[in-house]
């Protein structure tokens, strides 16, 4: 999808744009190349989906919260949920899939026993 468009998108559902701190929390662009080939000189032709992460504590679960909202606002329907439990009941995760118009969002809350394990993501993938 082209850049401006998918900014559009993902200002409109209320994704936090911070930057991403290397492998931590932040926001990540996945981008488009010509031919789908990147070299050092050429310029990204659209993005291909956008992650956005926090680790730790609980302020995530409300990020992903009003990012549902907003989205439900534009019309994208709950298609699918997930959820799964770790036998020994360590950790817990819970996952919804969001659609409209091709684009895809994806929201995971990861629990853990203690809020520093906690880890919550949010995904856009864009139409190719």
């Amino acid at each position: 999808m082209e850049i401006k468009a998918a900014k559009k998108i993902l200002k409109s559902i209320k994704l936090p744009n911070s930057k991403a701190k290397g492998f931590a929390d932040g926001t990540r662009y996945t981008y488009e190349y010509p031919e789908g080939k990147r070299s050092w000189n050429s310029e990204p032709i659209g993005v291909r989906h956008v992650t956005w992460q926090k680790s730790g504590g609980h302020g995530g679960s409300k990020v992903i919260s009003k990012v549902i909202e907003a989205a439900e606002a534009l019309g994208f329907k709950d298609l699918a949920e997930t959820s799964s439990v770790h036998p020994d009941g360590s950790t817990t995760t819970r996952g919804h899939t969001y659609v409209k118009d091709g684009i895809t969002i994806q929201t995971s809350r990861h629990y853990g026993c203690w809020a520093p394990d906690n880890r919550f993501t949010i995904t856009v993938i864009f139409p190719a």
